[in-house]
């Protein structure tokens, strides 16, 4: 019986729990008050995901949650959205994000769809889609 209660112990309570996943992703072209951000922190823990970056920080206090929208072998693509952002950029109605990390080259994308965004180019014309290339490590 002592046996047994040993074995139980070691197989429940030695069992590892569920280990989060940081991902902490850099896009080196992305000056730090960009509408995408130079760097972006993805946590993936227990079947939820949140997302964190400077502009999140200023709007939210903290991490916001995101949406999986795939997540294989090769490929997590999350997606989230801020609404009601003000800048110094301009003002954006509605922040429409998602990042894209490549697992196996350890590169990622990030994109913004931004209808109604308040800001102009050198066109003269707002911006409505805004991407970004970078890369991803695992922490």
């Amino acid at each position: 019986m002592k046996l047994l209660t040993t074995v139980c112990f070691i197989l429940c309570v030695g069992a590892p729990l569920a280990v989060a996943k940081t991902f902490d992703c850099t896009f080196p072209r992305q000056g730090a008050n960009e509408w995408i951000r130079s760097r972006i922190v993805v946590k993936l823990e227990d079947g939820n995901v949140t997302v964190f970056d400077s502009l999140i920080n200023q709007e939210k206090g903290g991490p916001i949650p995101a949406r999986v929208q795939t997540n294989t072998d090769k490929r997590l693509t999350l997606r989230w959205k801020l609404k009601d952002v003000k800048t110094d950029l301009g003002y954006g109605p509605s922040l429409n994000y998602s990042l894209s990390y490549f697992k196996q080259r350890d590169k990622a994308t990030a994109n913004l769809n931004a209808p109604g965004l308040e800001v102009l180019n050198d066109l003269g014309v707002s911006p409505e889609y805004l991407s970004a290339q970078g890369s991803c490590k695992r922490r």
